[in-house]
């Protein structure tokens, strides 16, 4: 099993809860299958199966860290952010990074999708939200007024018809936007 530590996320069975040879920075799970993704401190991406405590794959092309990984909700993607600045777009059936999004200035924290736009919202310590559309490969928006780091940046649905990305750095700070 997994759990948070201080400096990351790790695995017990692994690292005995002790090494920090296992350090994970992010962790996704699928949403239909018995899978999770983790994201390591040496730039590696790996695809467990959590039912039989077994790894499916490795994926390696970040130069660094690698912080935030999300599974696509209905394709066979997942996208990845690091600390080399960039936003990878993975296809697990097909075992490769299909693209990739640089405009970040500094580390990246967190990468989401949006549960129905082809949206990927990404946070980063040059203190700004990036709004990319996967399918044309394009920036969005940029949202900015941060003084610090924004650590996390996920997209959620509530009584607001409305999404709202909500950022955390060192206060909470709501966005409305409309589509």
């Amino acid at each position: 099993f997994f759990f948070q530590a201080e400096d990351g996320i790790r695995d017990f069975c692994l690292s005995r809860g002790l090494g920090d040879v296992y350090k994970r920075q992010g962790i996704s799970f699928h949403p239909t299958r018995p899978w999770i993704l983790t994201s390591l401190h040496t730039g590696v991406i790996q695809l467990w199966d959590y039912r039989l405590g077994s790894l499916i794959e490795k994926f390696e092309e970040h130069e660094g860290p690698v912080r935030g990984v999300c599974f696509h909700k209905t394709q066979p993607l997942f996208v990845s952010a690091g600390d080399d600045y960039k936003i990878k777009g993975w296809n697990y059936k097909q075992k490769k990074c299909v693209f990739t999004l640089t405009g970040h200035l500094d580390y990246m924290r967190t990468v989401f999708f949006h549960d129905e736009l082809p949206w990927i919202i990404s946070s980063s310590d040059d203190q700004t939200i990036r709004i990319w559309n996967w399918q044309s490969r394009c920036l969005l928006g940029i949202l900015t007024g941060h003084t610090h780091y924004v650590m996390c940046a996920p997209v959620s649905y509530t009584h607001l018809t409305l999404p709202t990305i909500y950022s955390v750095q060192i206060s909470v700070v709501a966005v409305s936007f409309k589509q």
